[in-house]
């Protein structure tokens, strides 16, 4: 009788730990920071822009989402960006519209697949 409401107690500890892991890495996905941000605009001006002098300047938090400064050239101009590739805040997703032309919207699953 003791071994089987230890078995029970150990499930629900098991199902409690499984649960608590489980929404720890949502929450950690769901919540992009300045440092992520600039490093999934650097790999998307790399990967999707094809920028190769240059690159990305710091992130700025704009309400739901990250701007992040495009730098592109050799005497870039961090005064005079060319555009702002935007980072979701909650999930990571990136996006780039500079003078009319619409880039490939990815998640950051997709953006890592294209490296």
């Amino acid at each position: 009788m003791a071994e089987l409401e230890l078995v029970r107690s150990m499930r629900a500890l098991v199902a409690a730990i499984s649960l608590t892991l489980v929404t720890g890495c949502a929450t950690y996905e769901a919540n992009v920071n300045a440092r992520e941000a600039g490093r999934l605009a650097s790999i998307y001006s790399f990967s999707v822009l094809h920028i190769g002098c240059g690159g990305v300047g710091a992130p700025v938090v704009r309400g739901d989402h990250w701007e992040v400064p495009v730098l592109a050239g050799i005497a870039v101009n961090p005064q005079h960006p060319q555009g702002w590739i935007h980072v979701e805040k909650s999930n990571g997703v990136i996006s780039y519209t500079y003078e009319g032309k619409e880039y490939p919207t990815l998640t950051p699953g997709e953006l890592r697949r294209r490296q």
